[in-house]
């Protein structure tokens, strides 16, 4: 499923929006609590950030009061101050989600949308995006997939999930997460159900198909299933087996455990020595690339200049046996695609930078080499101390994903294969080191793009919905600057590196 330009039009992300995904999980506020009256900091240093607003609404997404006097006097989850209205008067904010997002679109509390009500609540996603929000008849089309003039959570989460950048906020409605889970960031499908029915997505995919000449076990993987996206998306709990899948061979981890059933899995992030570290900086030596771009003074405003370079300080290898099954997997799926493809249009990507640098210094075990006819690639991702770790322990979220690095692709997660992109959305940690994951990525079939002013849905639903694995944007060739590269499907993704590193101004 994919909406028109006319949808969204902030596709580059917005402070507001960045800030979503640092908001934690939250209990319910105070109803009419007055900041004159409540907002009494023990600490005398703390002062309480004035609003125009002075109370906040106890009932959050759930108030469906929609008169001017209620929303002009009380604060709502999404209004821009509200969270500082809950801050100031020291009450925990309602966490954002795509979930409460929707709750507070549906007015009238049926559980599925109107047009007339989202049509009513474009001037908030106006205010959260920084601009002017329209919607067409045929972006409604695209949204109401069944055709019933309404749409429900399943609807609006399939097509908002990769591309809004919040999380699902419906993890309590799961017990346990199912086996076949979809893969594409933020989908709330638990396994992979065929769909069978005739209309726009069986008639896109035909569109998919006839553009490449696919082998029928290639056609398979791009059955459709009802969330809306691609069967290869979903991962397939019948090749995890922790006996089948090979691990690398420089782990340090006691594997054996595994094979004496003593666990089941190993999540671990073992310190690394120097001759990693040694690697780590030739790397980065031969990717810094003395490139300005404005998502540097964006990110960056009280250090907007190019760093002179960078020196490594430690490194950690990530061994999770899980999230390498699921790797793994997925890697196997795409080279047995590759070995099916019929034309030429799985292209082959032989010059990504970090890969040549990986190549020419790794020596003994760690020049184990990359599967080429994957485009199986190293890149850089930009992130802090906090997040690094939890995407080596938890996989890549969807809370966490573009909320730095903006949009221009879609929502995905963004990746460099110059450490000097990477570093402009690294932020520093108590010791004043930076933080950049290292990943092991599957770029497969390439969406290559050299466009100035790409179109983000298009794109996006290329990778969740047709035979693409990732984009590459390619702003060096059109702005000077860098290649980036964006994935949608945590399956196509493995973090392994946690490198710390200072900046050299």
């Amino acid at each position: 499923m994919g909406l028109g330009p006319s949808v969204f039009t902030c596709w580059r992300g917005s402070s507001v929006a960045d800030g979503w995904t640092e908001t934690p999980g939250m209990e319910e506020t105070t109803a009419g609590v007055s900041v004159a009256e409540e907002c009494q900091s023990e600490d005398p240093a703390v002062k309480p950030l004035r609003s125009l607003r002075q109370q906040v609404c106890k009932e959050g997404t759930r108030c469906k009061d929609r008169s001017t006097a209620h929303l002009s006097g009380r604060a709502h989850p999404f209004d821009t101050d509200y969270a500082n209205l809950c801050h100031a008067c020291g009450h925990e904010p309602e966490a954002p989600s795509l979930k409460t997002l929707f709750d507070w679109v549906d007015v009238d509390n049926s559980g599925r949308i109107s047009r007339a009500e989202l049509e009513e609540a474009l001037p908030l996603l106006g205010n959260l995006f920084g601009e002017l929000v329209t919607f067409s008849a045929d972006a409604w089309e695209r949204l109401d997939e069944d055709g019933n003039g309404l749409v429900n959570f399943s609807e609006f989460a399939e097509w908002a999930g990769p591309r809004l950048g919040l999380p699902l906020g419906v993890q309590h409605l799961f017990e346990k997460e199912a086996a076949d889970h979809c893969g594409i960031m933020g989908c709330p499908c638990t396994g992979y159900s065929p769909l069978r029915r005739e209309g726009r997505r069986l008639q896109q995919l035909r569109e998919y198909v006839s553009m490449l000449d696919f082998s029928e076990r290639a056609k398979n993987r791009l059955e459709s299933c009802i969330c809306g996206h691609k069967k290869s998306a979903h991962v397939d709990s019948s090749l995890a087996d922790n006996h089948a899948v090979p691990y690398p061979p420089y782990w340090t981890s006691n594997l054996e455990s595994l094979d004496r059933g003593n666990v089941t899995d190993i999540n671990a992030l073992p310190e690394l020595g120097e001759d990693m570290i040694t690697l780590f900086q030739q790397v980065f030596d031969d990717t810094y690339r003395n490139k300005w771009t404005r998502d540097r003074r964006k990110h960056n405003p009280s250090s907007p200049n190019v760093p002179h370079g960078y020196k490594v300080t430690r490194a950690f290898r990530c061994e999770n046996t899980k999230l390498w099954r699921e790797y793994v997997i997925r890697r196997a799926q795409i080279g047995m695609d590759r070995a099916d493809s019929k034309d030429d249009s799985f292209l082959l990507y032989t010059d990504i930078k970090t890969v040549r640098a990986w190549a020419a210094y790794a020596s003994g075990p760690m020049a184990q080499p990359l599967r080429a006819d994957c485009n199986e690639w190293y890149l850089f991702h930009g992130t802090n101390h906090q997040n690094a770790v939890n995407i080596c322990e938890n996989d890549f979220k969807i809370g966490l994903a573009g909320g730095n690095t903006g949009t221009l692709y879609g929502r995905g997660t963004y990746f460099a294969e110059s450490i000097t992109k990477a570093d402009e959305y690294s932020k520093p940690n108590e010791q004043g080191e930076h933080v950049v994951l290292l990943c092991k990525v599957l770029g497969g079939r390439v969406n290559y793009t050299d466009a100035l002013a790409p179109h983000p849905e298009a794109l996006v639903r290329s990778c969740v919905e047709g035979p693409y694995d990732c984009i590459m944007g390619d702003r060096e060739r059109c702005r000077g600057t860098y290649r980036e590269f964006v994935f949608y499907d945590t399956e196509n993704l493995y973090a392994e590196y946690i490198i710390y590193y200072r900046r050299l101004l």
